[in-house]
Order: structure tokens, then C-alpha cells, then sequence
């Protein structure tokens, strides 16, 4: 299964194939719905749509169409593939390839055929405002993740801190574990017994361990401002903060040792824990639009934000929630749009457009509700750059 992040995102959204299709469709992560095929069954409804849509739109025969989507329709009887799904399933078809990438979105059934892919289900795994990071610390080993709320992307650090603290402080440190463990704690990191000297030894050892690792990420992280969530046992989570110099450590740990959890539990853990900081990035985006509505750097009209968009003026959108679609097409020569009322292979779904064209130049993009936004057409709102 395929990891869906904003590179990605950017990747396909600069694509153009002579015929494009993109499926999205709610699944389950086990239970009954997995055993009785209901989620194979969603995607054979949304496959039967898009061979209507190649047949009407694009003119290809039935036999045609069906072997277009003969790559999907060949996962339906993939039991494996239906057990490994999470809450949203994306499939993104073109001649003699297909791409899946499971998600943790729970999308309404949509198809869109074009000769591009459609994005627009997946803005709001892709917000850059939204950005923290996961660290996994024990005593034997380091993993690092850039993370949002919908993703995550392990972040290669061997090169920069130590890969446990055996390194850091030398084989005679595994002899002296093993024998001065008397136990372990649930946690399953050592538990230190006996002579005062002993205990300090090895509470200098954790703290050459921490400064260690403090420094390799110091050299990847010295400008970010994302906060960093930790997953460790509490002794060594306060080891790291007493020693780590970076900014935005998050006060509350994952408490437990990482080495017993899947990356996918730790990280809905993490984002349960960062709830505020969504909803306060979210806000303040709000706020500063609010703010400056009747201001000349912000814009309530389709029209005039698509063009600024392409041409890399959105700081930040926000786009009505629901499945409305508004078609169009943008003449480069004159900078303008002109709207479509059925789609066509040759126009454009315009709030994906201007989505895609939003997060590709660096900005963030936010889903609102269509009866929150300002303006009589009440589709998308913008903050401007300049």
C-alpha cells in the first residue's frame, strides 16, 4: 500500500494523461463489512460510473472502458488488499498504470474521469499549517515521522543521530544492562537496582544518550517551528526535554515504549493529542481572513481567485464543503476563466483547480462550510500574498 503525503499530492497534481480516473470510496478497517465484501461492493458501483463516464464522455466502447479499469476491478477479489484498508480507499487509474493509496478519510463514493487527476477529496490531508512531527524514543532504537492529520512519512535520521544507546555509550553497556536488571517494567525498559554508583552511571550515559540525539535533530530541525510529539517512557521523555534545545516540544508524551505499538495506533494517538493545535491553525486562518475581508489582499469571487491562484497570490483558500462541482476553463492569454455548466475533456473542476494550484506554490487550503463563507456565491474565500 502506497503512502499518501503532500509530495505525493503535488506529484500527481502536475499529471495530464489523455484519459484519467480517479475513485474514491469510504472502507473498513476489519469486522463483518471486510468478511461480507462490502467495500469490494462499493467499488464495483463506483467502477460501473466510471465506465459510463469513459463511454459518455471520452467515446470509448464498453470493451474499451472495461479494459481501462481492469486494473481496480482485478482487486475485488483481493482479500488481502480489503484487509489492509483504513477509512478511505483512493484509486487513480490511467493507461496501463494505477496507483491505491489507503487513507485514514472517510470519503462520500465519487468518480471523476477527466484527463487529469482529481484531488480535491484529499486537500485536507495535505495542509502544510497542520505540520508536526512524531518521534519514537527508547533505549534502542530512534524513529522520526513527518506527520499531519492524515498522514505520515517515516523521515530517515540514521545518518544524523545514534541508532540506540549501545552506540553511544559502548559495548560494556549491554554487558552492564544485563546484569544489573533484576527485572523489567511493563514498559519493557530496564529497571536500575542497587548501589547509588550504578544508578549515576547510568544517568549519565541517558544524558550523553539524549544530547546525542538532540543534536542530529537539531541539524535537520534548526528553522522548524512544528510542534514535536514524543513517544517514550516518562523517565526517558524527561530525560529529552531537559536536554533537547528544540522550540516546540509537545508538554505531553505518548507514555509507553514504542517498540510495542504500530506506527498507525501511535499516530492516531498523536493526533488525538493535537487536537487543539489543529483547531487553533484552522482558526487563526480564519481570523486573519475575517479580518481583513473588505481589505484588498482577500477575495470572496471565483473568478477573481482561480487567476491568482495559478499564479501563485493564495496564501490561503477555503472551499465550501459537499460534492458541488463547478466546471470552467482558464485562458492563460488573458488570465480569466469562463465557466461551463457539464464537463467536458477539456475544461476543468475549478475548486480542484485552484486547490492543487493553492498547495503546489506553498499554500494551505482549508475546508469550511458553504453557509460560512463569504460572498453571494459562497464557493471559496481567499487570502491573498500581495
Amino acid at each position: 500500500m502506497n503512502l499518501f503525503n503532500r509530495e505525493v499530492f503535488e506529484k500527481l497534481a502536475e499529471k495530464e494523461e489523455e484519459i484519467a480516473v480517479s475513485l474514491f470510496i469510504p472502507t473498513t478497517r476489519g469486522g463483518h463489512e471486510v468478511l461480507e465484501g462490502k467495500d469490494a461492493i462499493h467499488l464495483k458501483n463506483e467502477l460501473r460510473q466510471a465506465k459510463n463516464q469513459l463511454v459518455d464522455i471520452f467515446k470509448l466502447t464498453e470493451p474499451q472502458a472495461e479494459s481501462f479499469l481492469k486494473p481496480a476491478r482485478n482487486l475485488m477479489r483481493n482479500d488481502e488488499f480489503w484487509r489492509e484498508q483504513s477509512d478511505g480507499l483512493v484509486l487513480f487509474i490511467s493507461d496501463n498504470d494505477m496507483k491505491d493509496f489507503s487513507v485514514p478519510v472517510n470519503f462520500r463514493p465519487e468518480v471523476y474521469v477527466s484527463n487529469y487527476f482529481y484531488l480535491r477529496p484529499l486537500v485536507p490531508m495535505v495542509n502544510k499549517r497542520e505540520k508536526y512531527f512524531l518521534l519514537l524514543l527508547s533505549q534502542n532504537q530512534i524513529k522520526f515521522y513527518e506527520c499531519t492529520k492524515y498522514a505520515i512519512t517515516e523521515v530517515m535520521i540514521k545518518d544524523l543521530v545514534p541508532e540506540g544507546m549501545l552506540e553511544v555509550v559502548g559495548e560494556d553497556y549491554k554487558e552492564k544492562t544485563l546484569q544489573s536488571r533484576s527485572g523489567q517494567g511493563e514498559s519493557g525498559e530496564a529497571m536500575y537496582h542497587g548501589h547509588n554508583v550504578a544508578n549515576d552511571k547510568h544517568n549519565e550515559e541517558l544524558e550523553k544518550y539524549m544530547r546525542a540525539i538532540d543534536e542530529g535533530l537539531n541539524e535537520m530541525l534548526h528553522d522548524e517551528n512544528a510542534p514535536l510529539v514524543v513517544c517514550a517512557v516518562d523517565h526517558i521523555f524527561a530525560d529529552f526535554k531537559k536536554y533537547s534545545k528544540y522550540n516546540n516540544i509537545f508538554p505531553e508524551n505518548i507514555s509507553g515504549n514504542p517498540e510495542h505499538e504500530s506506527i498507525l495506533e501511535l499516530h492516531e494517538k498523536s493526533v488525538n493529542l493535537l487536537k487543539p493545535f489543529f483547531n487553533e491553525a484552522h482558526q487563526q486562518a480564519w481570523k486573519q481572513f475575517g479580518e481583513n475581508v473588505h481589505q484588498e489582499n482577500t477575495s470572496t469571487s471565483i473568478e477573481e481567485i482561480l487567476p491568482k491562484a495559478i499564479n501563485g497570490r493564495v496564501e490561503t483558500l477555503f472551499v465550501g464543503s459537499g460534492s458541488d462541482r463547478y466546471f470552467g476553463k482558464y485562458s492563460r492569454k488573458n488570465n480569466t476563466i469562463t465557466k461551463n455548466k457539464i464537463q467536458s475533456p477539456d475544461n476543468y473542476e475549478l475548486i480542484d483547480l485552484a486547490a492543487r494550484k493553492t498547495i503546489a506554490q506553498g499554500g494551505n487550503v482549508y475546508i469550511k462550510e458553504k453557509a460560512n463563507l463569504s460572498g453571494h456565491e459562497q464557493i471559496m474565500n481567499a487570502f491573498l500574498r500581495y
